[in-house]
């Protein structure tokens, strides 16, 4: 007569399932070289490029004392000739094809910093705001 050594016939026992191996690549090495990575596009975008740079610059421009009208219509128009890349900054300083510039307002931001930097217009509160703004947006929209 042979019975089985188990107490119920047809029952397998459970085998465990094998505990996961300690693996410090995946929750440490992982996570800080992913952190790194984020540090080095943040630092690229706002220190090292050159967008970036004259970003910084104007941000600096505004904060400084204030300055003469000339000089800073000076700084200004440099700060946005060094972000955009462009040898000159004139009034027929013309937009690169791309779909979704605003010509009218290109002409406008140039034309008003001509005028201030040539003409010796005078420039207002509003518009001294006005221009570091209007810089800021065509340095993030340029190509």
């Amino acid at each position: 007569m042979s019975e089985s050594l188990s107490p119920l016939p047809g029952m397998v026992d459970i085998v465990l399932p094998a505990p996961p191996e300690d693996n410090a690549l995946v929750f440490i090495v992982l996570p800080a070289l992913l952190l790194v990575g984020l540090l080095l596009v943040w630092l690229w975008r706002e220190r090292l490029s050159v967008r970036g740079r004259a970003r910084h610059q104007l941000r600096q421009l505004q904060t400084r004392l204030p300055l003469a009208q000339e000089t800073f219509a000076w700084q200004l128009a440099a700060i946005v000739r060094l972000g955009l890349q462009l040898k000159r900054l004139t009034a027929n300083t013309g937009l690169p094809d791309k779909p979704g510039l605003q010509a009218s307002r290109w002409r406008a931001f140039v034309s008003r910093l001509d005028q201030a930097r040539y003409a010796g217009m005078k420039l207002d509160e509003d518009e001294r705001r006005h221009l570091p703004d209007e810089a800021r947006y065509w340095l993030r929209k340029w190509p």
